[in-house]
C-alpha cells in the first residue's frame, strides 16, 4: 500500500500538477486563464499531449470548472535511462528499448479559487467525479501488460503544488536530469483528499488472465511539501490468477493506514540539497488489518490478523546515487562490452542500503491451512532496530504447526539479539583479497557479525513417520564483551531437553534402555568469561539427567592476554604455551544413575548388586597408584565408597599453589603422572 501512497502523488500532479501545473502560468494568473495556458503551452512539450473539451468559469463561485480534459504523459527517455540501469537490449541507434505512457482522463473537474503565484498553484478545493487512468509500461526486457484504472469520488481541500519545470534532454546527465521534476512532483501539499474507490485492471503478459485491484474509502491528510501526516483506506481487494494452475487466488485487507509519510523528505535526503548523518523519518507508522489470503487451486487459506512498520527512517547516502549513475549509464553508452567496476558497485548498493533504518517490523496472527498437508498458526514474527550498523533483534512466537499425518511443531519463542554486521569496508577488503585466493586471516576476522544472544523456548517437534519426538522447555545462547568480532564472555543454558530413548542411535539406545530409561530429561549450564585485569579465563558447567544425577564443573586458567582476542590467527599457538593451570573443582550429586548401572552391571555379569559396589571400591586404588599418594587413594577410596553405598555427593578439588604452564602439566600427566602430587593439592570428599 505504500505504492498506492506514491501513486496518490502521480495524481495529484495529474490534478494539475504533471501536466497542468507542468505547464507555468503567469505570475499571479487566476481561474479559466491559467487552464487557458496549460493547453496553450501543452503543444510545445515533448513530454505532455493535453486536450480539453471545454473550460467553464462561475465568478460568483469563483469555481473553474473543465470538461473532457485528457493528459498523455510520453515518458519515454526516463524509461530508456531504467532500461539502460537494468541491462535492456539495445537498438544500434536509439539505444535501450523502453517506453512508458501514461493516459488521465477527466469527464469533468473543478476547482474553487484556481490560482497561480510564485512557481506555485492552488485551489482551495478540487472534484472529480471519475478519473480514467490508462498506463503502458516496457522498460528494458520486462514487458508490464496495460493497466486501466478508474478513480471514484475525488475531492481535495486546500491544493498547493509546484509548477512543473522545464525538462530538456541531458546526454551527460541521464539520471539526474529527472531529480527537478521529481522535486517538482514531491511538493503537493492539501489539507485532506479523499477518494471514494478505485477500481484497476492490469493485463498479465503471455498469459490469459487480468490482475484485478480495488481500493475503498481512501484518505489522505495532513501534506506539506510531499509529507503526507496521515493515510487511510477502508479496504483492499485483489484476484489474479495463479501462475502455474490458472486457478483463482484472492487477497482481502482492511483498514489500511500510516502516519508520517515522508515521501518529499525522503526524496531530499537522498538525492537533494539535504544532507544529515542522522536518521529523519521517512514513514512514522504502517500498518495493514485484516488481510486474508486464499488460492483454492492450491489448497491454501491464510489469514493474518496484522501487519505493522513503525520508525522507517532515511539519512544521506554515503555515494552519489545520481551522480554514479550518471557515469555508469554514460559509460555504458559509450561502450556496449562495458562493465562496471566491482568495488565501486558495492559501495553503490551498500550506500542505497545504508541510507535507511527499520524501528520495528511485526506480521502477527498468522493462520493457515494448506488442506491436504498441513495447518497451523503463528502468534507473530517481526524484527526491531535494523541498520547497516546490525539487527536488533529477530523474533518468532507462537508457532504451532499440525500435519495431516499426524506430525506437530511448537515453536513458543524464538529470537536472535543484538547481531552487529561488518563494515563496508571490511567486506569490499574480503571480497578483493578472495578473488586472489585465500584471503589474510585479518581480513577474515574484520568481517565476521558479531551475534549477542539466541533464545529457544516451549519446542516440540514430533513426526510419527520417522520416529521422532523430542522437546525442550528452553534454551538461552549469549556472547559478549566483544573484543573486535570475538566474545569474551559465552554462556550457554539448557532448560529440560527431552529424548525419547527409542529415537536414539540403535547402539546409544540400547545402553540407555539397559538403565531404565525411557525418556532422557537433560538440563545444561556452561559459562566461559575472561577477565582483562588477571588475564584469567573462567570455566563453569553443569550438566543434570533427570532421575540420573548432577556433575558440575569450576576451573579457573590463567595466563590468557588480550592479544589472543586481538589477533588469534597469530597468537593462539603462543596463547597457549603461556596459558596457565590454577584450579579445578568438581562435584557429582547422584540421583539414582549410580544404582541403576549397577543394577545393569550385575544383571550383565549374573553378579550381585553388593559385589558390583565391592568391585567399584577396589578398582581406586589401583586407578590412583600411578600418583604415589597412598593417604589420596585412601580418601577418595572411601569417598566413592560412599558414594556408591549410599549415594553420598563426591567432590574432586584440584589447586595450584602456584600457575602451572599447561603444557608442563600435560607432558607430566603422560611421562611421570606422580610429579602431579608435587605440583597440586588434591583432595576428594563426600561434601554435605
Amino acid at each position: 500500500m505504500l505504492r498506492f501512497s506514491l501513486a496518490s502523488h502521480a495524481m495529484v500532479r495529474a490534478l494539475g500538477g504533471i501536466a497542468l501545473g507542468g505547464l507555468a502560468a503567469s505570475p499571479a494568473a487566476a481561474d479559466p486563464a491559467i487552464v487557458e495556458q496549460w493547453v496553450a503551452r501543452a503543444a510545445e512539450s515533448a513530454v505532455i499531449d493535453l486536450t480539453v473539451d471545454d473550460i467553464g468559469h462561475d465568478p460568483q463561485a469563483d469555481r473553474t470548472t473543465v470538461t473532457g480534459l485528457s493528459i498523455e504523459l510520453s515518458l519515454d527517455e526516463m524509461a530508456r535511462v531504467v532500461g539502460a540501469m537494468v541491462g535492456a537490449s539495445e537498438d544500434a541507434e536509439t539505444g535501450p528499448a523502453g517506453a512508458v505512457t501514461y493516459r488521465l482522463r477527466f469527464p469533468a473537474i473543478s476547482f474553487d479559487g484556481l490560482a497561480a503565484e510564485g512557481g506555485y498553484l492552488s485551489a482551495d478545493a478540487v472534484e472529480a467525479d471519475v478519473l480514467l487512468v490508462d498506463a503502458e509500461i516496457d522498460v528494458g526486457d520486462a514487458d508490464i501488460g496495460p493497466t486501466s484504472a478508474i478513480y471514484e469520488g475525488l475531492s481535495i481541500t486546500d491544493l498547493r503544488w509546484a509548477q512543473w519545470p522545464e525538462v530538456s534532454a541531458h546526454h551527460d546527465r541521464p539520471a539526474s536530469q529527472f531529480l527537478p521534476p521529481l522535486r517538482a512532483l514531491t511538493d503537493v501539499s492539501f489539507a485532506r483528499m479523499s477518494i471514494n474507490q478505485v477500481i484497476a485492471r492490469s493485463a498479465i503478459p503471455d498469459r490469459d488472465g487480468e490482475v484485478v485491484q480495488r481500493i475503498d474509502g481512501i484518505g489522505l491528510s495532513d501534506a506539506a511539501g510531499g509529507d503526507i501526516g496521515r493515510l487511510t483506506v477502508e479496504a483492499y481487494a485483489m484476484s489474479a490468477p495463479d501462475e502455474e494452475s490458472g486457478e483463482p487466488v484472492a487477497v482481502a485487507a482492511g483498514p489500511i493506514s500510516a502516519t508520517d509519510y515522508n515521501y518529499g523528505t525522503m526524496i531530499d535526503v537522498m538525492f537533494g540539497d539535504t544532507n544529515t548523518d542522522d536518521y529523519a523519518t521517512a514513514v512514522g507508522a504502517f500498518s495493514v488489518a485484516d488481510m486474508r489470503v486464499s488460492a483454492p487451486g492450491d489448497g491454501l487459506s491464510l489469514r493474518i490478523d496484522a501487519i505493522a512498520a513503525n520508525d522507517i527512517g532515511v539519512r544521506t547516502p554515503q555515494t552519489d546515487i545520481l551522480s554514479y549513475l550518471d557515469a555508469l549509464i554514460v559509460a555504458g553508452r559509450a561502450d556496449p562490452d562495458f562493465e562496471p567496476e566491482a568495488e565501486a558497485l558495492i559501495r553503490f548498493v551498500g550506500a542505497i542500503y545504508g541510507a535507511f533504518r527499520l524501528g520495528e517490523f511485526e506480521v502477527s496472527g498468522i493462520v493457515f491451512d494448506t488442506d491436504d498437508e498441513a495447518s497451523g498458526l503463528l502468534a507473530a514474527y517481526g524484527l526491531r532496530d535494523l541498520s547497516a550498523a546490525g539487527l536488533g533483534s529477530a523474533y518468532l512466537r507462537g508457532l504451532d504447526v499440525r500435519g495431516k499425518d499426524g506430525e506437530h511443531i511448537r515453536y513458543d519463542q524464538f529470537e536472535v539479539n543484538e547481531i552487529g554486521f561488518p563494515a563496508l569496508e571490511a567486506l569490499i577488503a574480503l571480497g578483493m583479497a578472495s578473488e586472489d585466493g585465500e584471503p589474510p586471516a585479518e581480513l577474515v576476522l574484520a568481517a565476521l557479525p558479531t551475534l549477542g544472544r539466541i533464545i529457544n523456548a516451549g519446542v516440540r517437534v514430533r513426526v510419527p513417520e520417522q520416529d521422532t519426538d523430542f522437546a525442550l522447555d528452553g534454551s538461552v545462547f549469549e556472547m559478549s564483551d566483544h573484543i573486535g568480532p570475538i566474545p569474551t564472555r559465552l554462556a550457554l543454558t539448557v532448560d529440560r531437553l527431552r529424548v525419547n530413548v527409542a529415537d536414539l542411535e540403535p547402539q546409544m539406545r540400547e545402553a540407555i534402555a539397559g538403565l531404565g530409561y525411557d525418556q532422557l530429561v537433560l538440563s545444561a549450564d556452561m559459562l566461559a568469561r575472561w577477565e582483562a585485569a588477571t588475564s584469567d579465563v573462567h570455566l563453569e558447567a553443569a550438566a543434570e539427567l533427570a532421575e540420573g544425577g548432577r556433575l558440575a564443573l569450576e576451573g579457573l586458567i590463567g595466563g590468557v592476554p588480550r592479544l589472543i582476542f586481538e589477533k588469534p590467527d597469530q597468537t593462539a599457538a603462543m596463547a597457549l604455551l603461556g596459558a596457565t593451570f590454577k584450579r579445578l573443582d568438581a562435584r557429582f550429586d547422584d540421583a539414582s544413575i549410580v544404582e541403576r548401572g549397577i543394577a545393569l552391571a550385575a544383571a550383565e555379569q549374573d553378579e550381585s548388586p553388593e559385589a558390583i559396589r565391592a568391585q567399584l571400591s577396589a578398582i581406586v586404588p589401583v586407578m590412583l597408584a600411578e600418583l604415589g599418594d597412598a593417604e589420596l587413594a585412601a580418601r577418595a577410596t572411601a569417598a566413592i565408597g560412599q558414594l556408591v553405598d549410599n549415594g553420598t555427593p563426591v567432590a574432586l578439588s584440584i589447586g595450584a599453589p602456584s600457575p602451572v604452564p599447561l603444557v608442563a602439566l600435560g607432558m607430566s600427566m603422560r611421562s611421570n603422572p606422580a610429579s602431579i602430587v608435587d605440583a597440586l593439592e588434591i583432595d576428594v570428599t563426600n561434601p554435605q
